[in-house]
């Protein structure tokens, strides 16, 4: 499997055949500035932020009035995960303890002991992976802003419990990642270089 290659100046990143790899310029058009965020800098949005989007997402990401279809990636529409997946409980996030297999690159940031979960189509952060409070299951906690509802599923793959580390995903993992995730709300700077995955980036107190 091919790995990242060093980001220069108006370089694209990698996907699958049937994904069509996009320019930083390309991604600002296409999304709003809180999709690109998330999507393409690794924010975090607040806890509960999916319950507090307005009509009709927010009724789209509640389990309680949408049983149907599937959760997918706002960038490239990639199917992530089933609806029927979503944990129907109230929690800080929309959290999955399972997903379409593959659909999710699951990979670490040595320095800062963080498991991301990427979307395998356009490489757009999803999510975190962690341990379920309440079952000591792995779970991916999702950024809402990075998915999108889709009535109908448009995917063959299996539905797979967990989350598998790709040791060869995009990320080098022996690479100095000292900064963590933060809030989509917070100001920030964006990355000028075309086509550059930014790393996360660091709450400030």
């Amino acid at each position: 499997m091919s790995t990242r290659k060093t980001d220069t100046k108006g370089s694209t990143l990698p996907a699958p055949p049937n994904v069509k790899p996009k320019t930083d310029t390309q991604w600002k058009a296409l999304l709003t500035p809180e999709q690109y965020a998330s999507l393409r800098g690794r924010k975090i949005e607040k806890p509960y932020h999916y319950l507090t989007m307005p009509p009709p997402k927010v009724a789209q990401f509640n389990s309680a009035t949408i049983a149907a279809g599937d959760y997918a990636c706002m960038g490239c529409n990639t199917a992530l995960f089933p609806v029927k997946a979503k944990n129907p409980k109230r929690t800080e996030y929309m959290s999955f303890p399972s997903g379409y297999k593959g659909a999710l690159k699951i990979t670490v940031i040595v320095e800062s002991f963080q498991t991301l979960a990427l979307c395998c189509g356009c490489e757009g952060f999803i999510g975190v992976v962690s341990l379920s409070d309440e079952t000591g299951e792995e779970i991916c906690n999702a950024n809402s802003t990075s998915l999108v509802w889709k009535a109908a599923s448009s995917t063959t793959r299996p539905v797979a419990v967990g989350f598998t580390v790709d040791l060869s995903g995009p990320q080098n993992l022996d690479e100095p990642q000292t900064e963590k995730l933060k809030d989509v709300d917070e100001d920030s700077t964006t990355d000028e270089d075309e086509g550059k995955l930014p790393p996360i980036e660091e709450d400030e107190d």
